[in-house]
């Protein structure tokens, strides 16, 4: 049911379909981490068997994460967050994706995907650390 209620979503506005803002990460840490993000297809969901080189058999979308919109595996590189701390209430990140196209040019199909690896490592000691919660 959940299915059928996001794809009447996504049809209704193919080109600007944007997820929930309530989306997030969850980060306990008590000391400075460095992130990075990749996207598998470079920000471009395909079906199975698609062709990323064809863009009739991709969709473009941005991640909107650490408050920055990302629209490629170059446009975000690595940031160094502060302490995240320890409670319940630690280093919430919020994350969500917008749609860039969509619409009748597209090849048709079932299930369009791709995998974003984010990767969150401590760092000893780090002069540049920002607060991350909450971007």
């Amino acid at each position: 049911f959940a299915q059928a209620i996001a794809l009447q979503l996504v049809r209704a506005a193919p080109d600007r379909y944007t997820t929930s803002a309530s989306n997030s990460l969850r980060v306990r840490s008590s000391g400075p981490f460095e992130v990075r993000m990749r996207s598998q297809n470079d920000f471009k969901l395909t079906y199975p068997g698609g062709n990323l080189s064809n863009t009739a058999q991709t969709i473009r979308y941005s991640a909107r994460f650490l408050g920055q919109e990302i629209t490629s595996n170059s446009g975000f590189g690595t940031r160094t967050c502060a302490r995240a701390g320890m409670d319940g209430s630690a280093g919430v990140l919020p994350l969500g994706a917008t749609l860039k196209e969509g619409g009748s040019a597209e090849t048709p199909a079932t299930n369009h995907n791709d995998i974003i690896s984010i990767t969150f490592t401590p760092v000893v000691t780090a002069s540049s650390a920002t607060s991350c919660a909450g971007l």
